[in-house]
C-alpha cells in the first residue's frame, strides 16, 4: 500500500511541476518593449542631441516613427530588423571602432550602460517592434 501511495505521489508531483514550467514564460529572452525599455534610454541618453530632424546626422529618436524613417545618411541600415550588428544604431552605441563613426555614441559620453545596449541588441534582434 505504501508503494501505490508514493507512486502517485510522485505522478502528481511530476504531473504538477510540468504544468506549472509549461505556464511560466521563459526569462531567458523576455520581450524588449519599444515604449517601456528602449524610448526611456533614448529620452535620457539621446535625445537632447537627436530629438528632431535638425539634430546632428538628421536623425530624431524622439519616437518610434521617426526612428524608424531613419535618417538622409543612413535610411536602409539604421536599424536593421533582427540584425544588430548590422545596425547602425547598436554599432554605434555598442562599438568601440570608428569605422562606424568617427566616435561613439552619445557623442563625448557618458556612455550607455551595459544593460542598456543589451536592451536595444535584444529589441532589434526581436524584429524592433513598436509594442
Amino acid at each position: 500500500m505504501k508503494k501505490k501511495s508514493l507512486m502517485q505521489l510522485l505522478l502528481i508531483t511530476t504531473v504538477s511541476l510540468l504544468l506549472l514550467l509549461s505556464f511560466c514564460e521563459s526569462t531567458d529572452n523576455p520581450t524588449v518593449s519599444f515604449n517601456d525599455d528602449i524610448l526611456p534610454i533614448f529620452k535620457t541618453q539621446c535625445t537632447r542631441c537627436h530629438f528632431d530632424n535638425a539634430s546632428p546626422g538628421n536623425l530624431d529618436l524622439s519616437s518610434y516613427g521617426a526612428l524608424m524613417s531613419g535618417n538622409s545618411n543612413h535610411p536602409d541600415n539604421l536599424v536593421v530588423l533582427g540584425y544588430p550588428s548590422q545596425s547602425l544604431l547598436y554599432e554605434s552605441i555598442a562599438s568601440d571602432e570608428q569605422a562606424i563613426l568617427p566616435y561613439r555614441m552619445p557623442q563625448g559620453g557618458p556612455y550607455l550602460q551595459g544593460i542598456e545596449i543589451q536592451l536595444i541588441e535584444d529589441w532589434i534582434y526581436q524584429g524592433a517592434k513598436d509594442n
